[in-house]
């Protein structure tokens, strides 16, 4: 007769496979830290060893960065804004990858919105079809957020603003986020 240990394991071993084939390595490595702390002898110890094999190669997350960097233009309010926030977010990443817990690391795909509509779009189709690029932080206007939101919602990618306040950017579907809640 099964074990309770390998009653409680096999759901979870199922839960990881799953989302390891859905791409989702934060998931997948959650079951791992939990089968192998918890769980370690139970019977199915050659699946959660593939597991965590087919995890290890997927450990770091790609995020498109899309932001008003006017590249090659002349300096101004609009480029110094783009590049502290990407100075930000680049500030963050490095952080969040010098702890020697981190099981997962993150790359930045940085495009230029050039703080235009049709560029911003064009960039969100660019880094939706990058199958590795898990989600896109930016643009920062709200007019180059509407159009490059509903190209996002359209490629099913997901987008966040963080500084956009136009009403109803977040309401474009659920694949599109607002960090500055609009009214």
């Amino acid at each position: 007769s099964p074990k309770e240990a390998d009653l409680r394991a096999y759901p979870g071993l199922k839960v990881g496979e799953k989302e390891a084939v859905l791409r989702n390595i934060v998931a997948a490595s959650i079951v791992v830290d939990t089968l192998t702390t918890y769980y370690p002898d139970n019977l199915f110890g050659e699946r959660v060893a593939a597991l965590e094999r087919s995890i290890g190669s997927q450990k770091t997350l790609h995020v498109g960065v899309l932001l008003p960097l006017m590249e090659g233009g002349d300096p101004s309010a609009v480029q110094r804004l783009g590049n502290e926030i990407l100075e930000g977010i680049t500030y963050s990443v490095n952080e969040y990858g010098r702890d020697p817990e981190t099981r997962v690391q993150v790359s930045l795909t940085v495009r230029d919105s050039k703080r235009d509509a049709a560029t911003a779009a064009g960039a969100v189709e660019g880094l939706a079809a990058d199958p590795d690029v898990i989600g896109i932080l930016g643009p920062v206007f709200s007019s180059t957020t509407s159009s490059a939101a509903a190209r996002a919602q359209e490629k099913g990618v997901p987008l966040v603003s963080p500084t956009a306040n136009a009403n109803g950017l977040a309401a474009r579907g659920d694949m599109i986020f607002q960090v500055n809640p609009d009214y």
